[in-house]
């Protein structure tokens, strides 16, 4: 049986049991799929897995969730929307931990109190994407020495893989503020197109393997990355 499948020009992967698969023809593949066993030769697999036999091949699509919809947050840029917005980040970060996946933030400023991304039990988290960080802010509402946006923590004793944030502007407040973003212990990571600025520094590492930053603005005399 196969089910909820899209066309291949809008879904770049393909899922077959599981397996991640792009640039794979799975139409082509499964019209030819034999029912039974005719020769010992030239069996078909996908990523190393047998495609005969019996039983059904199952293809999916991850969902997009949006951080506004499905989760209640408003990207307003006004202070009034602190209390929502503090509600559907919690939630947002509770769906990323059960599911591993992302949440898509859509265009807006986001005014909110500092948050913690958890490490969670995923060789890939999820974490907040979206298409544009010159209009998608996370922007900081209370004064504080704390961090705005924290990931992990300084009493973890794993690493947390594959952690990564694309097209997102983190603003970090005043200068006398905490950290725009700190960092524990993170392992083969990569920040892509983001942008932190504001607070004492813009970001802090503490600790980590094989972190990437791709395009990432620093902004404002006061800030930088320690």
């Amino acid at each position: 049986m196969i089910s909820n499948v899209r066309s291949r020009d809008r879904l770049p992967y393909n899922f077959v049991d599981g397996l991640k698969v792009k640039g794979v023809d799975i139409e082509m593949l499964i019209s030819e799929k034999q029912d039974t066993l005719v020769s010992g030769t030239n069996i078909k697999t996908l990523n190393g897995a047998s495609i005969l036999g019996s039983g059904d091949i199952s293809i999916r699509e991850i969902p997009i969730k949006y951080l506004t919809t499905d989760f209640g947050a408003k990207g307003d840029g006004l202070t009034t929307s602190v209390t929502e917005n503090n509600t559907a980040i919690q939630l947002a970060l509770q769906y990323i931990a059960n599911t591993g996946h992302s949440v898509t933030v859509p265009e807006g400023t986001y005014v909110c109190d500092p948050f913690t991304i958890a490490n969670v039990a995923y060789s890939r988290q999820g974490t907040f994407i979206d298409i544009d960080r010159e209009r998608c802010i996370f922007k900081r509402n209370n004064a504080g020495s704390d961090a705005f946006i924290t990931i992990g923590n300084e009493f973890n004793t794993s690493f947390q893989g594959g952690m990564g944030m694309s097209k997102i502007r983190i603003d970090g407040g005043v200068n006398t503020n905490g950290p725009a973003i700190q960092m524990y212990d993170l392992v083969r990571s990569r920040f892509e197109d983001c942008q932190f600025s504001g607070g004492s520094v813009a970001c802090s590492i503490l600790g980590g393997i094989s972190i990437t930053f791709a395009i990432l603005p620093v902004k404002t005399g006061d800030t930088g990355t320690s």
